[in-house]
């Protein structure tokens, strides 16, 4: 540099802003069974935290499980990468989940007789497979079979369609 030129400088501003977030993996459904406790999904992964929510719940980082407080059925669970330091939130996705009735054992009273002249019914009762916490009754229809030889079909039905007779 000559005698002849002034150096200067420039002061400027270099910026770099957020780019948009993405989910990179859907979670997928994991078919939980009721009270069980189980995930409900797989894990996603996103550009940020991935925040779930179960039907209109709210959002989480913590993947919906099945509770009691979650009924049997299919659900919509709602996903998204939440806002980061180098990201926007993503856009939301939903996925159908779906949580399985929890089977509870029966156990009948008797149910063959040998004729007496008398008219019969039989019983029934769940054994075991009710949550604490929870309430479930069997009810009975068609359960009287006349005093004459023959046979009927008795149907138990449970009072809690968050649980399904298994035996």
């Amino acid at each position: 540099v000559s005698s002849n030129y002034a150096i200067t400088t420039v002061n400027g501003t270099l910026s770099i802003t957020k780019a948009s977030g993405s989910v990179s993996t859907a979670p997928t459904n994991a078919a939980a069974t009721y009270g069980s406790g189980s995930n409900l999904c797989s894990a996603g992964s996103g550009t940020g935290t991935m925040q779930y929510k179960l039907d209109s719940g709210s959002w989480s980082s913590t993947i919906p499980t099945a509770t009691t407080s979650v009924s049997a059925g299919n659900h919509t669970l709602y996903y998204r990468a939440a806002e980061s330091t180098n990201y926007y939130q993503s856009g939301e996705g939903s996925i159908t989940v779906t949580v399985a009735k929890k089977g509870v054992t029966v156990t009948w009273g008797a149910t063959s007789w040998t004729y007496d002249g008398s008219a019969h019914s039989t019983t029934c009762s769940i054994s075991s497979g009710v949550i604490s916490g929870t309430s479930c009754s069997v009810s009975l229809s068609g359960n009287t079979i006349g005093k004459n030889v023959g046979t009927t079909t008795v149907t138990a039905s449970l009072s809690n369609d968050n649980y399904t007779i298994s035996s």
